[in-house]
């Protein structure tokens, strides 16, 4: 039997059930959750979205298919999650939930000295 703790996605919570995944797929699955957490929080959904893209930027031919295809594989540019975050009138993004491996190691290296 495997241990819980080697299983989960670091930083995410546990209730999530989520396997650990390669580092590369850790990082899209961040980029994805961030900006879906974001269009959450601010009642948006992908219709919309594309809508705020277009008024922002007319030459813009996302759609609400094609956004939700984008966003659900996170490996869109972070120009991109930029361009979102700035229609949506985010501000502060908080990270602290995105702990990497290699942050997990380091913290746990400072608290034995």
């Amino acid at each position: 039997m495997s241990n819980d703790a080697e299983e989960r996605v670091p930083g995410l919570p546990a209730a999530l059930g989520r396997p650990a995944k390669p580092a590369k797929d850790r990082w899209h699955e961040y980029a994805k959750r961030s900006v879906q957490a974001e269009l959450a929080g601010a009642g948006i959904g992908y219709k919309r979205l594309a809508q705020l893209l277009k008024e922002d930027d007319p030459a813009s031919d996302e759609t609400a298919d094609s956004l939700a295809r984008r966003i659900n594989r996170g490996t869109f540019p972070l120009a991109f999650a930029f361009r979102i975050y700035a229609v949506l009138g985010v501000r502060n993004l908080d990270l602290s939930r995105l702990q990497t491996d290699a942050h997990a190691r380091l913290t746990a290296a400072k608290k034995k000295r």
